[in-house]
């Protein structure tokens, strides 16, 4: 979990450098100041979000394959286990989290001195907002719906006009929202240099807005002239915007630019379609998943929430099964284990006989089946609903001459509703005994630790990974189809490959008391010490 969030951290940071050097490549110097600030807006809310969107295609991590898998097994550079090392992810979160609580104090502290601030000046009110007269104890800005105002400036009165009109505009157009956002991210991003470069941006687009609302029936230079002469004892809040805040240079320019030059109207549509394009393209990123073995195509055998009978298809079964009269006069009893796929709308089909007990028996287990409507609440793996093959033991015994038929799961022996169903190689999932390295776990342990070299190339080139080996432990115990299910490379690969498929026999699995082939998947990390 701690891993997964520096990554989710590292990710969103990645994407909000993407977002701002695009921001700066076309837009920075155009002047629709709106969309430059809905722009931003967007970059830092993608930012946070594009990392948690993944789209992918229906495969199946390791966790919720049928195929049978043990823990890890590392190897270190001399083939041995890796002794336990210092726990470096746990520093880095410590120092991040040491940073997360510096900024939030600091970000409490500045709100609850602004909110002493306001409460403890003279004020008036006004149709929207509050006037509050600072006396020279802070310069003019403005802080949602707090118009902070240094009355101790002389001004003429076209002079407070604007700079009225200048933080009106502030007020109006909720820039304080903004600014206190990227306040709140920066908590979580301190670390982040873009954070800070973009809430800059975003502060100089404030200020454009701001400034073009304030000329809009006055000539600039005069105002640009006001500008430069407030330039003076400025107040160090990054979440306030005093009038005479930073990039009096650029704010001068975009004031002249803003009155003589058409937008490159076509900046808009390329960013757009960048920011688009890196929106679908990075939430369609592929993850280190692992094609697990399949049945049937994309039928499973075995997943996380199995499919369940419905109360009305058992009841309609144990409505319309009946005991044929040819079984009956001859005594044939015992469990009839039928198989069929429940597909996603919990219909099923594909309807045969795993394990019969006659001729008469079974076809009127497939009978019934095949002519049931009613549906069962179908399987989910990853939290999505796939096809799954199951099993339905039916078992047929006779009292005192009448036929008893029980449906379910105390149909089967030892109360066991399901029944082990190989793929169509023959090979088993899951089996009553599974099969067994000599020695057990520990044993397979040492056999890997006494026979793994790290690659030299892996070596050299500090490469580390886990690499997932799966193979089939065969009836008479041997290894079969070795294959890498998710490899690293450089070698690691054919490391792993090479000593799985020279094991020694193992125990075999045991289905029923006979010898069956099993699938397995052993995972086995390569990772190099201090």
């Amino acid at each position: 979990m701690k891993t997964e969030y520096l990554l989710y951290l590292l990710q969103s940071s990645a994407c909000l450098a993407a977002f701002y050097g695009l921001y700066r490549l076309l837009l920075h110097r155009e002047t629709f100041f709106a969309f430059n600030r809905a722009f931003i807006l967007g970059a830092v809310v993608l930012s946070a979000v594009l990392p948690l969107i993944e789209i992918q295609a229906d495969e199946v991590p390791l966790a919720g394959m049928y195929t049978f898998s043990m823990d890890a097994f590392t190897v270190g550079v001399d083939g041995e286990q890796t002794p336990k090392s210092f726990d470096w992810i746990q520093l880095i979160l410590g120092i991040y989290l040491l940073g997360v609580i510096v900024f939030s104090l600091r970000l409490g502290y500045r709100l609850v001195w602004l909110w002493k601030l306001a409460h403890k000046l003279p004020s008036e009110r006004r149709s929207d907002y509050k006037l509050i007269h600072t006396h020279g104890q802070a310069p003019t800005f403005s802080f949602f719906r707090w118009l902070f105002w240094d009355n101790s400036k002389v001004l003429s009165a076209a002079e407070q006009a604007q700079m009225i009109r200048h933080e009106e505009t502030h007020i109006r157009q909720r820039h304080s929202a903004d600014t206190l956002l990227l306040e709140i991210l920066k908590i979580a991003f301190w670390f982040n240099p873009f954070i800070y470069l973009t809430q800059q941006s975003l502060r100089t687009v404030h200020e454009y807005l701001a400034d073009r609302e304030a000329v809009r029936e006055s000539d600039p230079s005069v105002y640009a002239q006001l500008v430069v002469a407030q330039a003076l004892g400025r107040l160090n809040i990054s979440f306030i915007q005093p009038f005479h805040s930073f990039q009096l240079k650029n704010r001068i320019t975009m004031l002249r630019l803003a009155k003589n030059t058409k937008p490159s109207s076509w900046k808009i549509a390329l960013s757009m379609g960048v920011v688009s394009l890196f929106s679908v393209l990075y939430a369609c990123r592929t993850t280190d998943v692992i094609e697990p073995h399949k049945s049937d195509g994309t039928v499973f055998q075995v997943v996380e929430q199995m499919p369940e009978a419905s109360d009305a298809f058992m009841k309609g079964i144990q409505k319309e099964i009946k005991y044929p009269a040819v079984a009956r006069k001859a005594n044939t009893t015992g469990t009839v284990f039928s198989s069929f796929i429940v597909h996603k709308d919990g219909s099923i089909s594909d309807i045969n006989i795993v394990k019969g007990v006659s001729k008469e028996l079974d076809e009127e287990v497939v009978r019934v089946l095949k002519a049931s409507k009613e549906k069962w609440i179908p399987g989910m793996q990853s939290d999505k609903v796939v096809d799954v093959r199951v099993a339905l033991p039916i078992k047929f015994e006779l009292n005192q001459g009448s036929g008893v038929i029980i449906v379910g799961r105390n149909a089967a022996p030892e109360g066991d509703a399901s029944i082990s169903i190989p793929d169509a190689d023959g090979v088993f999932a899951v089996v009553e005994e599974m099969p067994e390295f000599e020695g057990g776990q520990q044993g397979l342990y040492s056999y890997l630790g006494e026979n793994i070299i790290y690659p030299a190339k892996a070596r050299e080139n500090k490469l580390q990974g886990t690499v997932f080996v799966g193979f089939v432990v065969a009836a008479d115990g041997s290894i079969q189809s070795p294959k890498v299910l998710k490899g690293v490379g450089s070698g690691l690969d054919e490391e792993a490959l090479r000593v799985i498929g020279s094991m020694p026999k193992w125990e075999p699995g045991r289905q029923n008391g006979k010898a069956v082939a099993v699938r397995y998947a052993l995972p086995i990390k390569f990772a190099l010490g201090e």
